[in-house]
């Protein structure tokens, strides 16, 4: 296993870290059993890191992986933790962020964490695209600078030992408002949608690609003022996988939950994205990979991505994305073949604006 540096602080991770979120459902729904032996898997192979949420499985996820630590023991383990903001705390967003923190710790049964994220994305993006399935209220920049804001929350909670460093969740931001919460220089870490049906965080020029949300240049603020990446959906929510691209709507562990799994609405959405995957299963005859190893591959080709988050669902899932740490990057001449693909907006016509 490789490690890449947290810029500004000391803390090396793996390129793979592991997901404990319901989409995948091994942290919430799968058996201890197996679940202790996949982490002890884990582990062995030098993953260092573990992203989870009181939002996955409604503290589930939290609580199982702090009894797997607890039995395992592991030299390091880095732990990632959010808070979730909702209309009823937004009078007084630090108080929330202290008692959610609070209250994860203990189910995770620590002392402190290394990262605390907020989990609502800045701006109205997340509102707009969830529409009446919105959970989260929506964040503005005072709601994170301004008095009894998050970060005076998270301030409070590093002085008194309990995080580490903080960060934010960037899926459906507002690139704008997030490149302003980077430029504050308090921010260590960001988790960010990058794979091979939506690269634009790393990618410039794919103007013509039509995707659910852009992340132009955010890699590029991220480095710029010193902030790791932890990258989200790397498979598109299960799609960039062999047996997806073979099916008209996906295949979906039975462990797997989420909107893709449960949310009829989402059925069409998800044909849509296994036929943009399906533009990229050349690569196994380019590299010999399965769809989802050369999908990790081309992750691993940025230089600003730090690590992998990827949620897994049994021993399978965790091998390919294994494996695809022990190949490394993709070769580089594969982002010649890329760019076409893109700027032809994955061969579907572009809509009449």
């Amino acid at each position: 296993m490789k490690y890449r540096r947290v810029p500004g602080t000391d803390i090396d991770l793996s390129e793979l870290s592991l997901g404990t979120g319901d989409n995948a459902g091994l942290f919430v729904w799968g058996n201890f059993t197996d679940l202790t032996k996949s982490v002890a898997r884990a582990f062995e192979e030098g993953i260092n890191h573990f992203d989870t949420s009181p939002e996955y499985g409604r503290g589930r996820a939290e609580a199982n992986l702090g009894s797997v630590l607890r039995e395992l023991k592991p030299k390091h383990a880095y732990v990632t933790t959010k808070v979730e903001i909702f209309d009823e705390h937004k009078q007084n967003v630090a108080k929330r962020v202290v008692q959610t923190v609070e209250d994860s710790l203990i189910r995770l049964g620590m002392d402190a964490v290394h990262f605390v994220q907020i989990h609502n994305p800045p701006g109205t993006l997340y509102a707009e695209a969830m529409g009446p399935r919105r959970r989260w209220a929506t964040m503005e920049m005072d709601d994170y600078l301004g008095p009894n804001g998050a970060l005076e929350g998270l301030a409070r909670l590093q002085k008194a030992g309990k995080v580490l460093h903080i960060g934010l969740s960037c899926e459906f931001a507002d690139n704008r408002l997030t490149r302003q919460l980077l430029e504050t220089g308090l921010l260590r870490w960001i988790n960010i949608r990058y794979n091979l049906t939506n690269p634009t965080a790393g990618v410039d020029g794919l103007n013509a690609l039509q995707v659910d949300q852009r992340y132009d240049g955010i890699f590029g603020a991220a480095r710029a003022n010193r902030v790791g990446t932890g990258i989200i959906r790397p498979l598109a929510g299960g799609t960039l996988s062999d047996a997806s691209v073979a099916s008209e709507f996906g295949v979906r562990h039975p462990l797997a939950g989420g909107d893709f799994s449960t949310n009829p609405a989402f059925r069409e959405m998800m044909r849509a994205e296994v036929a943009r995957a399906r533009n990229f299963r050349f690569l196994a005859e380019e590299t010999g990979d399965t769809l989802a190893v050369a999908a990790y591959r081309f992750i691993l080709m940025h230089e600003d991505v730090t690590s992998i988050i990827t949620g897994v669902s049994d021993d399978r899932q965790l091998d390919e994305a294994l494996e695809a740490v022990k190949k490394g990057p993709l070769d580089s001449a594969l982002l010649k073949k890329f760019l076409p693909l893109w700027q032809s907006n994955l061969g579907t016509p572009a809509a009449q604006k």
